[in-house]
């Protein structure tokens, strides 16, 4: 063989090699100048963030960027992130999104999501007494209304929508009624809200999560209590449907 041919040769195996390796690995969408060393491939990310320009990830690229909108036109003093970013079976990747969308139409189930209450050192479940009031159902989106309470506010409405995108699905919780406390309302209507984009790509399923919301802190009187109580439910939600998504046995 030629050496021209023997390094032509090597320049394409190099480039099939190096093609693959891209393949393989996931797209994360993260921000401009973040250092993707952050995520770590099947370990949850969940952090609290002071505002929304301190994200890890670029929301404004998701598939339903008026979702991410809302958010900041309710400018949220509380705020919490989290991604995961997992690996799964080349060619399962439809099924993961199937158990994804399965998982998150179960709102009854939240009620088996545990709280730990900072503020009384001790474990409760994250929602209590839900009961389903509607259910809007068409091939591509549902709608669930539901009556959930959230110790110690008093029970309330709120509302679930389940997106399914071509490769992926977008989740959106929210408060329709005030939150309240003791007849004092301490969010008001769709001022909580809680966001998760899925999306797959070959190999990997990839969670971006952002919840926060918007409250009345007493003019700072209970600043501490309202922050360790509201990200705790955040964090609490994104690492009870992680843990459920990692420690899913494969079928």
């Amino acid at each position: 063989m030629k050496t021209s041919d023997f390094l032509h040769a090597i320049l394409v195996i190099s480039f099939i090699f190096v093609h693959a390796s891209l393949e393989a690995s996931p797209q994360i969408k993260l921000k401009d100048g973040k250092d993707p060393s952050i995520i770590q491939i099947g370990k949850p990310y969940i952090k609290q963030i002071k505002k929304l320009n301190d994200t890890i990830i670029d929301f404004s690229r998701m598939p339903s960027r008026d979702t991410y909108n809302q958010i900041v036109i309710n400018n949220p003093n509380f705020i919490a992130e989290a991604v995961l970013v997992l690996p799964i079976q080349v060619e399962t990747e439809q099924k993961e999104i199937d158990y994804i969308i399965t998982l998150l139409s179960d709102i009854v189930s939240f009620d088996t999501i545990p709280y730990y209450s900072n503020q009384n050192k001790t474990w409760n479940p994250l929602f209590e007494n839900t009961i389903i009031k509607q259910v809007h159902r068409t091939e591509d989106e549902s709608l669930i209304f539901a009556s959930q309470m959230m110790r110690p506010f008093e029970q309330t409405e709120m509302s679930y929508a389940i997106h399914i995108q071509e490769k992926g699905v977008v989740f959106i919780s929210k408060n329709n009624q005030p939150l309240k406390f003791n007849g004092v309302t301490v969010v008001d209507p769709g001022k909580m809200i809680t966001n998760l984009f899925v999306e797959s790509q070959p190999g990997y399923i990839l969670l971006y999560g952002i919840g926060c919301a918007r409250t009345f802190n007493f003019f700072g009187l209970f600043g501490n209590r309202l922050n360790a109580a509201f990200i705790g439910r955040i964090e609490a939600f994104y690492q009870w449907f992680f843990d459920k998504i990692i420690s899913r046995s494969p079928e």
